[in-house]
């Protein structure tokens, strides 16, 4: 039976080719006679990442010599530059701690307006936030089930990374750079366009995040068998309507390998709803 090493690989690459294929946007051609918003950069030297555009802001982290960086927008005087580092974290840095890509001009960036606090008032169309109603609780997962993990106070900002379905019921927040977690909806108020979000829920295994069509449903109460075979013991029972992680499928195309909270096991295939294109890329193992 395959590993945690495994299943986090599969994991790993399932989550890459969904995304990258419901994100990709074709790009305009770049000439040497263009400038270019750049997209990324490199910290010059150690430097402080600051809540607002300027050295009098609170400092929100620390970023090292060599740390990448996403740019999202600018100052009114492009000397401070709005980024997200590694993990999701977004905050200030100066222009001059930042090595740009070749051909890039940060003045291109898109404007960022932020109150008098540093707070963000209007952001490029790619961002998105969120600002608390109230006391607001943070869940580990997207619905009243999951544990509070955090809470939001009235007027509390966050930036928002992700969704849990098109209409948006959830959303996925990052709080500091080790805590991110879920809030309703209808509880905050959106600055952005939460429609260019991606739509990602928690796998089943809690390891990761995965686009909804990554994982299998199942339409029956399953056994679950440890080879792919009736005659091979039993090892548990997933309940009828639970989302599962596909591992593998076996040569004939009539058994899954799936992960169900601890269990790793084999299902037959036609009593799991999946993606055809889902099941196609997963590896063949087995018989």
């Amino acid at each position: 039976m395959p590993g945690k090493s495994f299943t986090h690989a599969l994991h790993t690459a399932l989550s890459a080719a969904f995304i990258a294929a419901g994100l990709l946007l074709a790009l305009p051609a770049w000439t040497p006679a263009q400038a270019q918003a750049p997209d990324a950069g490199v910290v010059y030297q150690t430097t402080n990442l600051r809540s607002g555009p300027g050295a009098r802001f609170a400092i929100v982290g620390q970023l090292a010599q060599g740390d990448r960086v996403s740019l999202i927008g600018r100052d009114e005087q492009g000397t401070w530059l709005w980024v997200r580092a590694e993990g999701g974290l977004t905050g200030w840095l100066p222009v001059f701690a930042l090595e740009l890509e070749s051909g890039a001009a940060a003045d291109i960036l898109a404007l960022v307006v932020t109150g008098a606090e540093g707070i963000p008032t209007s952001v490029p169309g790619s961002v998105v936030f969120i600002e608390s109603y109230g006391r607001v609780n943070v869940r580990s997962g997207p619905g009243m089930e999951h544990e509070i993990v955090a809470q939001l106070e009235v007027g509390d900002r966050s930036p928002a990374t992700a969704r849990s379905s098109a209409d948006s019921d959830w959303l996925l927040i990052v709080l500091d750079e080790t805590t991110e977690g879920w809030i309703a909806y209808f509880t905050v108020t959106v600055i952005g366009d939460a429609d260019a979000l991606p739509i990602l829920i928690p796998d089943a295994q809690g390891e990761g995040l995965v686009p909804p069509q990554a994982l299998a449903r199942s339409l029956f109460n399953i056994r679950l068998h440890e080879h792919p075979a009736l005659d091979s013991p039993v090892i548990g029972v997933i309940p009828f309507g639970r989302r599962v992680m596909p591992l593998a499928r076996s040569a004939s195309g009539g058994w899954l390998l799936v992960a169900y909270e601890k269990l790793e096991g084999w299902g037959a295939a036609g009593l799991f709803d999946l993606d055809e294109a889902a099941f196609e890329v997963l590896p063949v193992q087995g018989e």
